[in-house]
């Protein structure tokens, strides 16, 4: 079965708001790895309207920045514990000022990085991904949703030396994805296509480090 064909066989969420307060559920004692952010908000006390995409996608660039492995993502219980420090730093920002939390990882790291947006097609075709990409390392994307106050914040990264690329999304299970960087490009660009088709016409705001 291709990526694309296995991706397809779930069915997927695409950033719909979740309005729920989750007291939390027994079972989550018996840790388990992570799958996706709606998994893990029905075991977890969370009080999350819209998700955790925006604490959980900077907790894997953060990873990525310091040369580590996404590994928290073996154990919902550490994915949780770190996206809770992840939301007390984006916390601490807007205390501050900041009102870049969305890219809280580079802010407090010290990443430079640009602001761009990328339209529907050029995050969805892979081509003009990869020529709008251009030589970054690393990119967060705020996906339009159906809800047009609210985005999805996703991941893409890429080793030109290794010629290695890997995207990240809470939504999809497991998160991470990691391979040759034309065949990941490819799974990237095809997801956006399949699972953002409703929101053509409003273009996505990245954030994009070498």
């Amino acid at each position: 079965m291709s990526f694309i064909a296995w991706i397809n066989s779930f069915s997927l969420p695409t950033g719909a708001s979740i309005k729920q307060n989750v007291l939390g559920d027994p079972s989550h004692k018996e840790d388990r790895p992570f799958n996706t952010q709606q998994e893990m908000l029905k075991r977890f006390p969370v009080n999350a309207d819209g998700g955790v995409c925006a604490q959980i996608t900077n907790t894997f660039i953060r990873a990525r920045l310091s040369g580590n492995n996404p590994t928290f993502l073996e154990s919902e219980q550490q994915t949780y514990d770190e996206i809770l420090k992840e939301a007390k730093i984006q916390d601490t920002q807007l205390q501050a000022g900041d009102k870049d939390v969305r890219h809280s990882a580079f802010t407090t790291t010290g990443a430079q990085h640009t602001h761009t947006e990328f339209s529907h097609e050029e995050m969805s075709t892979a081509k003009k991904f990869k020529e709008k990409f251009g030589k970054s390392r690393y990119g967060m994307f705020s996906r339009p949703t159906d809800d047009k106050k609210r985005t999805h914040l996703i991941a893409f990264e890429r080793d030109s030396a290794l010629n290695e690329c890997g995207f990240f999304d809470p939504d999809l299970p497991g998160g991470y994805y990691k391979g040759d960087c034309e065949a990941i490009i490819e799974a990237f660009t095809e997801v956006n296509k399949l699972y953002y088709s409703n929101n053509t016409s409003r273009p996505t705001v990245a954030g994009l480090a070498l």
